[in-house]
Formats: C-alpha cells, structure tokens, sequence
C-alpha cells in the first residue's frame, strides 16, 4: 500500500516539474510575428462599399490581418469599374 502512494506522489511530483518547466507556444508564436515584416497588399472591391464587405472591414479594424502577416489597402474602385483599374 505504501509504494502504491510513494508511485502517485512521483508521479503527481513529475507532471508539477514539467509543467512548472513548460513554456506558452501561444506568446512564443505572438513574439515571432511581431517580429515578421508585414506583407502589404491592396484589396480592390468589386463596387462601393456595402454590407458585402463588411467582413474586411471588420478584419481590418480588429487586427485580423495583422495577426495573420498581412497590411491590408482597401481600395474603391473608380467609376469605370475594377477591370479597368486592373488592367491599367
């Protein structure tokens, strides 16, 4: 019965070590892409803004592009439409 309790206080001890020894990925991660240059890039909307594109905005202003390594432009697109734009 003794060495049963003396085998879970070891056991108990040496997951408390480990863990006490772990780091968090998730800052680790954080620090890393805080470090990473941004890739820029310039998003075209295909009209005027509407609740179509409420999703970018809404990235936008949260940092979701941030988060994921991006510095995101968007842009209107002029009065003769995208394609014009794009192919100029």
């Amino acid at each position: 019965m003794k060495k049963r309790i003396y085998r879970i206080l070891a056991v108990i001890m040496m997951m408390s070590l480990l863990t006490a020894c772990s780091t968090n990925k998730e800052e680790e991660a954080q620090d890393t892409k805080a470090e990473q240059e941004l890739t820029k890039i310039t998003f075209i909307l295909d009209w005027t803004p509407n609740t179509n594109h409420t999703g970018l905005y809404v990235a936008q202003e949260k940092g979701y592009f941030e988060e994921a390594g991006l510095e995101v432009e968007i842009v209107q697109p002029p009065e003769d439409g995208v394609e014009v734009l794009v192919g100029t």
